[in-house]
């Protein structure tokens, strides 16, 4: 049942196909071609341009402006006030880009390749390549090291001088010079957005087993060999002030291992990671020995195939490892792989939830590392924020809009109705603060970031306004992209405040009070934010029995729109408890918006899912987890918006954990949504709020055995089938529970 393998057939005809290999930092989609391959390649820090101070000095002025004509009905003159006024100047910020690509080329005899083979071995993070030429079998394997910050790229044969391969670099017409040197290294470097953005550089260096090895021109060229290896490296002026001399010493530093230590020594650091937990599903049998293409396309037409599900959670772990290490930069839209020079949305940080849906697995998937990497983004963002604050909202604290970037720019991005007038980017990204917290129990994290959770809630505490309720609410803003139709007959996204905003920062207070009492930091910051907290709006069921997303029961205009973003209260948030007429209109929420086509992007699935869960519906969960790969999975399993954004393929995983466990306060629940259908399987080395870490095994669909180790001491209740039993465990205690 163990599920840590993708394999083909043929090479990847496509993009969309290729089988990603990264270290955190440094990474490559891998093609598996034969007479010509590709490595597609990434580094974390190549954006666009430099820093640009993007603040509207208009905004402070106008925006009430904007909330005055809005609530007199004039709607459109809002929305032209608003462009004008609220936007950023210019409107866009830095995106991700392209490194380049890699190119090896047979130069031998040609020949038909057979007895093919391309596969991803996610526990040694190996990409491995193997066919027969001319009855030379050939083996290329690629893996991104992170001991020694090379990607690694051998070619082998098993006849003696039958390689002759040579290697090349480019990059689309976009760098600014090539060259090679030593007779074993090519490079190129080039600089994006003029003086003031980033420079960078790669290097490819090769190492021939018998015959030769020479650089022609731009190439390396393997003649008469019995192995090839090429370490690749690469660096940017975001760390380095000389980013190919950066590349050399990387290079240099590699270069004194062999083949088989580089090998064994990012096995070993990677298994580290990922070894730690595993989800093994009893399934289909003869799905699981079809290639993974043929799996996924197959999954849509006949339901069954669980342990596809198995695979996904080990795919969302590797993934989490390969682009988000500590020291690094967090996985942006796309993670750490983006083929493009301007790709779509940009491959940068959004913060509306897709960031946060990048982390969600993090934690309870027993990766915490992998999560520091944003609170370094925050650090980033955080001047940047208090000066958005101040120019734009004439307010204390930091803020960020909907989307950051390399920069930790905070202005606001594009200008799309929907979406770019919205504030609460930092005040989301903050609830992570205590999240992390809370697994980890570690006081100096706490302690070193809570001053981020201090000035968000600042923040609001001076943007927010009174309404006719004399609630406390953010206005102009918008629900998330999603669009209502206004009394005055006008379809609008821009409202007087909203569920979406009222819930996140409820939560944000919540966390906040928690950790100012942990820390003893209970001061008139402290009080001020209880009595604002107080004062928020609240949960609201419209006469159809649904949430209301805006604060009045406006007709929406797209009612299985994408985002659901009145359920945040559901998850990420823990307002809504199940048995209650809260949880009722949240299901039925649900499914009014599934019922008019939601769910159709992978990301927002991959939220359903959790909704389901914290539903306790396990039915439905299955459906929902069939439905992303039937709609939303490409043939190399990375999710599909479309196009491919990496968010879905951390938040299912999270989703298909929030199914097989949840945990609140001094409670942990056991199988609370487990699929009908999964009816026998295991899942070890989850962790849970509190320093806990579990394993759970279940047959028939009931849970015959949980064990529990607590990392620090712990107190309270565990449920599992209709019961529940205290449990007190020390420091260091472990015990196991019989189902």
């Amino acid at each position: 049942m163990k599920q840590t393998r993708l394999w083909y057939r043929r090479p990847a005809p496509d993009w969309n196909a290729a089988l990603p290999v990264g270290n955190g930092r440094l990474g490559a989609m891998v093609f598996g071609g034969t007479l010509r391959e590709r490595l597609q390649l990434n580094e974390e820090s190549v954006w666009s341009g430099g820093f640009v101070d993007r603040n509207n000095p208009d905004c402070l002025a106008n925006r009430p402006r904007v909330r005055e004509l809005l609530n007199a009905g004039k709607v459109r003159q809002a929305q032209m006030l608003a462009t004008e006024a609220l936007t950023g100047i210019p409107d866009s910020q830095r995106c991700y880009q392209t490194l380049g690509d890699l190119f090896l080329e047979w130069t031998g005899e040609p020949g038909e390749a057979k007895n093919y083979l391309f596969e991803l071995d996610m526990e040694r993070a190996l990409c491995a390549t193997s066919f027969t030429l001319n009855g030379v079998k050939i083996r290329r394997e690629a893996f991104a090291s992170a001991p020694d910050d090379v990607l690694v790229l051998r070619v082998a044969a098993d006849r003696p001088g039958a390689l002759n391969l040579r290697v090349k670099m480019a990059r689309d017409r976009a760098m600014d010079r090539a060259w090679a040197e030593n007779g074993n290294t090519i490079g190129f470097d080039g600089c994006n957005g003029g003086a003031d953005g980033v420079r960078f550089a790669c290097m490819a260096r090769g190492r021939a087993q018998g015959g030769t090895l020479r650089t022609i021109g731009e190439y390396l060229a393997f003649e008469g060999a019995d192995e090839a290896v090429v370490l690749v490296a690469a660096a940017t002026s975001f760390r380095h002030a000389e980013p190919a001399a950066a590349c050399r010493a990387v290079l240099d530093a590699a270069a004194r291992y062999d083949f088989p230590a580089l090998q064994a020594r990012h096995e070993e650091e990677f298994r580290s990671y990922f070894c730690r937990s595993q989800l093994a599903l009893r399934g289909d049998a003869e799905a699981e020995e079809l290639p993974t293409d043929e799996r996924i396309a197959r999954s849509g037409e006949k339901p069954g195939d669980y342990g596809l599900a198995a695979l996904l959670y080990q795919y969302g772990r590797y993934l989490l490892i390969s682009s988000s290490r500590p020291g690094n930069l967090p996985a942006n839209l796309q993670g750490l792989w983006c083929d493009q020079l301007k790709p779509k949305w940009d491959s940068k940080y959004t913060i509306n939830i897709n960031t946060e849906m990048n982390y969600w697995l993090a934690e309870r998937g027993n990766l915490s590392e992998c999560h520091l990497p944003l609170f370094d983004l925050m650090e980033r963002m955080y001047p940047n924020g208090k000066r958005s604050a101040q120019i734009m909202y004439g307010a204390r604290g930091w803020m960020a809009h909907h989307n950051t970037d390399l920069w930790g720019d905070t202005a606001p991005q594009d200008t799309y109705m929907a979406s770019t007038f919205w504030v609460m980017g930092a005040a989301w990204l903050c609830t992570h603060i205590w999240n992390h917290y809370e697994y980890t129990g570690d006081r100096a994290f706490l302690e070193k970031y809570v001053y981020l959770m201090e000035e968000a809630c600042r923040f609001l505490l001076d943007v927010q306004v009174q309404d006719a309720k004399e609630h406390y609410i953010v206005s102009p803003t918008v629900s998330a992209e999603n669009t209502y139709l206004h009394p005055s007959g006008t379809p609008t996204p821009i409202c007087d405040g909203c569920q979406l905003d009222a819930q996140i920062a409820r939560q944000l207070f919540e966390y906040y009070l928690k950790a100012a009492e942990t820390l003893g930091r209970e001061g008139a910051l402290a009080q001020e934010v209880r009595e604002r907290a107080a004062l928020l709006p609240q949960l609201e069921i419209g006469a159809d029995g649904r949430l209301l997303e805006w604060l009045e029961p406006y007709e929406e205009t797209e009612p299985g729109h994408r985002h659901i973003s009145h359920l945040y209260a559901l998850f990420p948030g823990h307002e809504i408890e199940l048995d209650t007429e809260l949880g009722r209109a949240a299901r039925k929420t649900l499914e009014y918006r599934l019922a008019h086509g939601g769910g159709h992007t992978g990301w927002s699935r991959a939220w359903i899912i959790h909704f389901w869960a914290g539903l306790r519906d396990g039915a439905k969960v299955q459906e929902n987890i069939e439905a992303l790969f039937a709609r939303s999975t490409l043939p190399n399993l990375l999710g599909t918006h479309p196009p491919f954004q990496i968010d879905s393929n951390f938040a299912a995983p999270s989703g298909i954990l929030h199914a097989l466990m949840q945990a609140g306060e001094n409670r942990v629940e056991l199988l609370p949504a487990l699929p009908p259908d999964w009816t026998e399987g295991s899942l070890t080395g989850a962790r849970a709020r509190g320093g806990l870490t579990l394993d759970l095994y279940w047959k028939q669909g009931q849970l015959e055995r949980a064990v529990i180790w607590a990392e620090r001491g712990w107190q309270g209740t565990v449920a599992f089938g209709g019961a529940s039993r205290p449990v007190q465990l020390k420091a260091g205690e472990r015990m196991e529970i019989r189902g």
